[in-house]
């Protein structure tokens, strides 16, 4: 939030900002026409690399039997598989599938913020 806010702050003090108010544009054409073409990049980056850490949170509630018991979760998956004895009992297809699950979704969500990152902020980008 005080990124997005630094970042608003900074576009609003734009010269092309001061050139719409002085021509007599309403508030409203400014954010949509102005302000929020610039921020939309800045938020689907933000929410894309926040998903991994909320996805490992809920997994490991679960696994420590926190979450919601009613609802099916990977975390879930693995408590239950502890609390059989799954690990002792070297049964690897109760533990291996939602690890993996758990590991290459959070993957995904981060190379997919890496790739948005380098596609959307013009200071990455590589020049060809």
């Amino acid at each position: 939030a005080r990124n997005t806010r630094a970042y608003v702050m900074s576009i609003r003090d734009s010269m092309y900002v001061e050139s719409a108010k002085a021509i007599g544009a309403s508030d409203m054409y400014i954010i949509f026409r102005h302000i929020l073409p610039q921020l939309t990049p800045i938020i689907y980056i933000t929410l894309v690399m926040r998903v991994p850490g909320a996805i490992l949170l809920e997994a490991t509630l679960s696994f420590l039997n926190l979450g919601d018991p009613s609802v099916p979760s990977w975390g879930r998956m693995l408590y239950s598989a502890r609390y059989a004895g799954a690990f002792f009992r070297f049964m690897w297809w109760w533990i291996i599938p939602p690890g993996l699950a758990i590991t290459f979704l959070a993957l995904a969500f981060v190379l997919l913020g890496h790739a948005l990152d380098e596609i959307l902020n013009p200071k990455l980008r590589v020049r060809r």
